[in-house]
């Protein structure tokens, strides 16, 4: 159980040392994190791109949902369903700290 819960830190930090220590790491810091281009949020080529990314990255998990899908009864009451899921998720959350 710690290992699946780790693993992808440990992975995660050894790629930021490796990226760190190559040649040129300092522009591509500089370019993304430091000084991104701001009016390409204005581009309708780049909402393009990033929804075409996001159903790509969904269709990986169709499947999935699919066979998940298939365990429930023809007519099920997806919207009960949702709100009971949503309902037990926010209890589950405890509330924020009230900062006097």
């Amino acid at each position: 159980m710690y290992f699946t819960a780790l693993f992808p830190y440990v992975v995660l930090v050894i790629l930021l040392i490796r990226g760190v220590t190559l040649d040129g790491h300092y522009e591509g810091i500089k370019f993304y994190i430091l000084e991104p281009d701001l009016d390409k949020l204005s581009e309708a080529e780049v909402w393009k791109d990033a929804a075409v990314q996001i159903f790509f990255s969904l269709s990986a998990s169709w499947g999935g949902l699919i066979a998940l899908a298939s365990y429930n009864r023809f007519h099920n009451d997806c919207l009960r369903q949702q709100n009971l899921s949503f309902t037990t998720f926010r209890r589950s959350v405890p509330p924020k700290a009230k900062h006097v």
